[in-house]
């Protein structure tokens, strides 16, 4: 038994969690190093390692042991698969070391806590990203199906039975037969039109205020978390030969337009921190960045977002910046636009600019919605939209994900009209414009 210590000499931080009551068990976890578990260890809190399939669990147990003689073994946890990163292939788990090592730790009557046992879907703008040396950008994908003994959608896999017949030996089965996969449906192609560009709805997009200042701001100095923020500003000089514009401090990716002309991509996650660009007198500039993901490990926590640094042209520090805040999160606008203003569509530029499609669909009659996969094959970089919802980012040239999982409960059965919006950032396909909705998911495409 853990005895109570007496208030008054609680970590403050345990003192705040002691009111989810007497029988919880407040505890750390960290890796399976003796440098790691005497940094997170904390007074009066049970310290436990967590590990992953192969690792030596005696010798990782032994490292807890140093810091708790008494009680149960824990693994807090122990990692059936692993996170993707844009550009990586998707981690495919290795089932027969997951199952070895389970049955190790079981065998010593040991505590498991599984991560993840269902990966699932980081929807919208949550998913996260992690930071290597010289601040270089990994972000996640939306799917965080993490090769988990469920799925993304929630099916069991091969992992999952699996692990059922480890567990099988040595506690008793919930009865019944284990539930199946959910139905699946492929709905086929949705017809879409260009709406309108991003440029042409910045006023109406916007959340909060337009901001002036002489520097740029970060997201966080305007109110904003997440999505996108334009910056702009007018030039008073003409470069006629191609001039360095730099950004040391871009947060994530910056997409860089004179006038509505696109001239190049600036990004963290590809370490381009500099264009060559050309540029006449009073041309505006405009530097659109997008927040690829908070950063959820490591030193790295603190992580602002837009630009953090001065903007040079030539060396030159560009000033008074005009800011447009874009965190895209009021769908129901969104959704209004996509419905109400299709076929409003104006060419601007033969160059690609970041444009709003939009289209809709009908379920087939007599049938209950099903979950289904949205597959953006041909088209480049953006974020997707159903009925309002923002399914998260698709980049299908970059890979290894490719289709959107879209649950059952975001659909609207027949007759009802349901709505797909795309925000595409970087290249659409040829006309005419189409997004299919597949049973088969595909997480494992070519990366680039």
């Amino acid at each position: 038994m853990i005895r109570r210590p007496p208030r008054s000499t609680l970590f403050p931080y345990t003192t705040l969690f002691r009111s989810v009551g007497s029988d919880v068990i407040l505890f750390t976890t960290d890796g399976d190093q003796e440098k790691w578990v005497s940094c997170g260890k904390i007074k009066y809190v049970y310290a436990t390692v967590d590990f992953g399939p192969g690792q030596n669990v005696i010798k990782a147990f032994d490292v807890q042991r140093k810091f708790e003689p008494k009680g149960p073994h824990v693994n807090s946890e122990f990692y059936t698969g692993w996170l993707d990163h844009w550009g990586e292939a998707h981690f495919r788990a290795n089932v027969s070391s997951i199952v070895e090592t389970l049955t190790e730790m079981l065998q010593l009557n040991a505590s498991v806590n599984m991560y993840m046992f269902h990966g699932g879907t980081s929807f919208g703008f949550s998913a996260g990203s992690n930071l290597v040396e010289n601040d270089i950008l990994q972000p996640c994908p939306t799917s965080y199906d993490y090769d988990a003994p469920l799925s993304e959608a929630g099916d069991p896999t091969d992992q999952y039975f699996e692990i059922r017949k480890v567990i099988s030996q040595y506690a008793d089965l919930p009865p019944g037969p284990v539930p199946p996969a959910t139905p699946k449906k492929a709905y086929g192609q949705v017809s879409l039109e260009k709406v309108t560009t991003l440029f042409e709805l910045l006023d109406s997009l916007r959340y909060g205020d337009i901001i002036i200042t002489d520097l740029p701001q970060t997201f966080e100095a305007l109110g904003q978390a997440y999505g996108f923020v334009a910056y702009s500003t007018v030039v008073n000089v003409t470069y006629e030969e191609p001039t360095s514009l730099s950004i040391e401090g871009i947060r994530d990716r910056g997409y860089v337009f004179v006038d509505l002309d696109p001239v190049g991509i600036i990004s963290r996650m590809d370490i381009v921190r500099e264009i060559n660009i050309t540029i006449k007198s009073n041309q505006i500039l405009t530097i659109f960045v997008e927040n690829q993901g908070r950063i959820c490990f490591g030193s790295g926590l603190k992580d602002f977002k837009g630009i953090l640094s001065n903007v040079t042209l030539n060396g030159i520090v560009l000033t008074n910046w005009t800011h447009f805040s874009l965190p895209l999160n009021n769908t129901r606008q969104f959704e209004d636009r996509t419905t109400n203003e299709v076929g409003s569509e104006k060419k601007i530029s033969d160059s690609f600019i970041p444009s709003l499609f939009a289209g809709n669909f009908i379920l087939p009659e007599g049938e209950d919605p099903k979950d289904t996969f949205l597959d953006p094959t041909g088209w480049h970089k953006g974020v997707a939209f159903v009925n309002g919802f923002n399914l998260g980012r698709y980049w299908p040239v970059e890979g290894p994900q490719i289709t959107l999982f879209v649950p059952k409960n975001l659909l609207l059965p027949y007759p009802k009209l349901n709505s797909l919006g795309v925000v595409e950032l970087e290249g659409a396909p040829s006309f005419p414009y189409s997004m299919e909705f597949t049973d088969v998911p595909n997480l494992n495409g070519r990366v680039a």
